[in-house]
């Protein structure tokens, strides 16, 4: 399952098209931490009315699910706006003019038809997400690696190879999500990363995992479905923090008995590999409570299964 990092919004009711600037005002709301907010989400609109850019006091603009192609220069305007909402548009790029808010906490630009991030996104220092899943990009440029306050990062669903060494320094990032890329191995840089709660790497065509995964201490969720991968170096097994390791559709011949040091799991996935026996220490995960072991080889399992007192769903066949 790909990892599903979204931007959670507020939106109110209202009718389905704009047709006066007085309907637009109308739609500005008061959030509950008192921001000024616009919500024109889904009105099918094929541009930015451009009433909205005389609101110089918005703090959070909602734009998604229209059909959007262009950002005009006059969205320098808005200088106030923390969160931009752009996604599922139809834009192919971003304008230089959109690099000027720099008070911008959350941008998010997923399902839109960007194969490129522009430098000018370093222009944004106080970035603290940043969403781009669901488009083209095939790499991103050294200037994120500057976006020190970022601790969110969506990138499923495009067309990675690589990422910038600079990934590095972003040692307040908490959520990555690469799924669905076409990364070959883990950048290393990911493994300096030791705030991280929760990786997204399915879905690419990873064959190894590094043994500086062992870093990655605070790591509560690993998503790594759908790759090549035939074996766990070792150090995987020391990530005691993990709850869900997600591993379903790879090459895995076997498991080390030291799985019974990941005592906080409640979710493991192994659906789909090439397992012909478990070791008895997979007994000793007293919190797990999904347990996937489908389309395997396995002829038996531990004989201490029934210690598994939290087990709720156990997938084998």
């Amino acid at each position: 399952m790909a990892t599903q990092v979204r931007l959670i919004t507020m939106s109110r009711g209202s009718s389905s098209t704009l047709d006066q600037p007085d309907d637009i005002q109308a739609e500005v709301y008061v959030s509950g931490s008192g921001k000024f907010c616009l919500s024109l989400h889904g009105r099918e609109l094929s541009e930015i009315p451009t009433e909205v850019f005389s609101m110089e006091e918005l703090n959070c603009l909602f734009l998604g699910n229209n059909g959007i192609t262009h950002i005009p220069r006059d969205i320098r305007k808005l200088t106030k706006v923390q969160v931009l909402a752009i996604q599922d548009n139809q834009l192919p790029r971003l304008q230089p003019s959109m690099f000027h808010l720099r008070a911008m906490k959350v941008l998010e630009v997923s399902g839109n038809q960007l194969t490129e991030i522009p430098p000018d996104i370093g222009s944004l220092q106080q970035l603290n997400q940043l969403y781009a899943n669901r488009n083209s990009l095939s790499c991103l440029p050294d200037e994120v690696c500057t976006l020190l306050q970022l601790e969110v990062l969506g990138l499923n669903d495009n067309q990675l190879t690589s990422l910038p060494a600079g990934i590095r320094n972003l040692t307040k990032m908490k959520i990555l999500g690469l799924d669905n890329n076409r990364l070959e191995r883990v950048p290393k840089g990911i493994c300096e990363l030791d705030e991280l709660i929760k990786l997204g790497l399915s879905g690419n065509g990873l064959q190894h995992l590094p043994a500086e995964m062992e870093n990655l201490t605070s790591l509560r969720e690993l998503l790594l479905n759908d790759n090549d991968i035939q074996y766990l170096p070792v150090q995987l097994y020391w990530l005691e923090s993990l709850e869900e390791l997600a591993l379903s559709n790879n090459q895995l011949k076997s498991l080390s008995p030291q799985i019974g040091r990941l005592k906080e799991l409640r979710i493991l996935g192994l659906n789909s590999n090439h397992l012909e026996v478990l070791p008895n220490e997979i007994c000793e995960l007293s919190y797990l409570e999904t347990l996937g072991l489908d389309s395997n080889r396995l002829k038996a399992l531990p004989d201490h299964m029934a210690s598994l007192v939290n087990l709720k769903e156990l997938y084998i066949g």
